[in-house]
């Protein structure tokens, strides 16, 4: 256990090794701070992790992005005030601990632009894209994105590139997937205020940083992602992308999802398939899992009551048409109950799904108990 942690975020390498990355607040800076942890859970630096940068913070932290490459080394990309600014840096660090781009890593942005938090995907070819939403002081907001080499070299000039379409007044939370050798698919929500209608638009980018599809493509365009809520994207391991993501109709809420193939049709109903119709009940929180074998996608989400004030935790696997293979209602995993239920997480197992939620049973605090389970194809619990 390691005191003073905030926005802890993990990554998985390839040989099942886990980079878990923190804030560390106790010097009294938020410090980004890493640690890795072996298949077997052995740490395999000092207890407590390294300090990967220890440069000044806001008194507040956004998100931030941690990935591992297909070479097993952790990628990670922040902001912070180190020049004045807040500006988003770029460190890659080996296994072994050692910084690969330097002690103060790359420096993705250099200016007094607004931001958002960045996100991080590897190409194909073993380059890294950054993407972050930039607001400017002069012209329109924009998800923009920088190309590093696997030296760290930017391709894309200074500051990066404007991805999204000049229609978009407000993106954000975005998302990417590799698709091929050098491209990478896009995802972000084009508008997102209060008032607006929060939709989900994608787009292919090549090497370049040029549009591959002849039309942006969007994945829901009738409903919209509630406040605090955004989607999740992954890659199918064959050029396209799965979303899932929480709508709300009304006063109620649904859960749906959506694959892309990598010429950008869709291959359930447009707008994503409703993954339970239970009319009782709304439907909310959603994590996906995707069998590569079959091309089937399970969801594992949170059932509520209308007040909100019983949930459960149930599950839904569609085929690849979308078609609903657990029933119209789904699985029950936890029934609905006045236990708070939540942050559900899902994983492929290659013969089923494994999961993870939490339960308060007595909705008392400091009473938070992790569960774990594990669906068969079929969604029986074993």
């Amino acid at each position: 256990y390691t005191p003073g942690v905030a926005q802890v975020c993990r990554a998985i390498a390839a040989d099942n090794s886990c980079y878990t990355g923190w804030y560390n607040t106790q010097s009294g800076n938020y410090d980004v701070s890493l640690q890795l942890v072996s298949a077997d859970g052995t740490e395999q630096w000092p207890h407590g992790g390294i300090i990967v940068s220890a440069h000044p913070q806001n008194s507040w932290v956004m998100d931030w992005s941690l990935i591992a490459d297909s070479t097993g080394n952790a990628l990670v990309a922040f902001a912070d005030i180190r020049d004045g600014n807040s500006n988003i840096h770029a460190y890659k660090i080996a296994p072994d601990g050692t910084f690969l781009w330097g002690a103060d890593g790359i420096d993705i942005t250099s200016n007094n632009d607004g931001k958002g938090p960045p996100s991080l995907v590897e190409t194909g070819d073993g380059d890294i894209i950054v993407a972050w939403y930039a607001s400017p002081t002069i012209g329109a907001p924009a998800i923009r994105a920088q190309r590093l080499t696997a030296e760290g070299v930017p391709q894309y000039g200074s500051n990066g590139i404007a991805l999204s379409e000049l229609t978009d007044t407000m993106p954000s939370g975005q998302s990417m997937v590799p698709c091929g050798e050098e491209d990478f698919i896009l995802a972000y929500v084009p508008v997102y205020s209060f008032m607006a209608n929060r939709q989900i638009k994608c787009q292919r980018f090549n090497a370049a940083g040029q549009s591959v599809w002849a039309n942006y493509k969007m994945i829901m365009d009738d409903a919209t992602v509630p406040m605090g809520h955004y989607f999740e994207m992954m890659s199918d391991g064959n050029d396209g992308a799965f979303f899932n993501w929480s709508v709300t109709i009304g006063v109620g809420f649904t859960v749906r999802a959506q694959h892309i193939n990598a010429d950008g049709t869709e291959s359930y109903v447009h707008n994503g398939r409703i993954v339970s119709t239970e009319p009782s009940y709304t439907q909310i929180s959603p994590s996906m899992a995707h069998d590569e074998a079959t091309g089937e996608l399970t969801v594992l989400y949170i059932q509520m009551n209308s007040n909100q004030a019983e949930k459960g935790v149930f599950g839904q696997r569609l085929d690849t048409n979308g078609d609903l293979l657990w029933g119209a209602y789904g699985r029950e995993i936890l029934p609905v109950s006045t236990s708070n239920k939540g942050f559900v997480w899902a994983l492929d197992s290659g013969d089923g799904v494994l999961g993870l939620c939490f339960e308060a049973p007595q909705n008392g605090y400091g009473q938070d108990e992790v569960l774990g389970f594990k669906l068969n194809t079929d969604g029986d619990l074993i």
